[in-house]
C-alpha cells in the first residue's frame, strides 16, 4: 500500500483509491505496532510477535523470518511524514515518538538476528527463543525447544529462508 501511495503522491491527478489507501496504510502501520509487537520487561527493546498475536520474549518463542527491519523503516518513514491522521495514536506508556518506537523495533530485530544466527555460516534457524538481560538490555539466546509450525527449530528451512529478503527490503 505504501509503495502504491508513494508512486503517485506527486501526480497532479490521483487515482480514485488514493485517499482511502493513503489513510489505510497509516492505520495499518499503527495497528501493526500496537498489536503485533511487544516491549521487553525493561522497555529497552521492542520485538515483533508472531502471526496471530503470540510469541515474543523468552519461552514464547520467535521466528527470525518475521523480523522485517526493511519494512519497519518504510512504515516509520511513512508515518513520520503522514499528514491528516484522523485518529489519535495509541499511548504505549513509554513516552517514545513514532520514530523512536520504530527505530527501537528495527534495532531489536537486528540484535535478535545477530544473536540467533549460526556463528559458522551466518544464517538463522527456523525458530529461536531469546530473553533480555535485565541489567543492560542485551539480548540473550536461549537453548529451549520451540517450534510454532512443526518445522525443525535449529535448521535453516522454509521458515528461515524468508529472513534475507525481509532484512534487505
Amino acid at each position: 500500500m505504501i509503495f502504491g501511495v508513494q508512486a503517485v503522491i506527486n501526480d497532479a491527478t490521483k487515482p480514485c483509491w488514493f485517499d482511502e489507501v493513503r489513510v489505510w496504510a497509516d492505520a495499518s502501520a499503527t495497528r501493526f505496532m500496537y498489536h503485533e509487537t511487544v516491549a521487553s520487561s525493561t522497555g529497552k527493546n521492542w520485538i515483533v510477535k508472531l502471526g496471530s498475536c503470540w510469541g515474543g520474549w523468552d519461552s514464547n518463542g520467535n521466528n527470525p523470518s518475521y523480523h522485517s527491519p526493511g519494512g519497519y523503516r518504510i512504515m516509520r518513514d511513512y508515518q513520520i511524514h503522514f499528514s491528516g491522521r484522523d485518529y489519535t495514536l495509541p499511548n504505549f506508556g513509554d513516552g517514545l515518538s513514532i520514530k523512536e518506537r520504530w527505530n527501537k523495533l528495527m534495532m531489536t530485530s537486528y540484535r535478535y538476528l545477530d544473536i540467533t544466527q549460526c556463528s559458522d555460516i551466518g544464517i538463522v534457524a527456523n525458530w529461536a527463543t531469546v530473553s533480555e538481560n535485565d541489567v543492560d538490555g542485551s539480548l540473550l539466546p536461549q537453548r529451549t525447544s520451540f517450534s510454532g509450525s512443526g518445522t525443525p527449530q535449529y535448521e535453516f528451512g522454509s521458515e528461515a529462508s524468508r529472513t534475507m529478503w525481509r532484512v534487505a527490503f
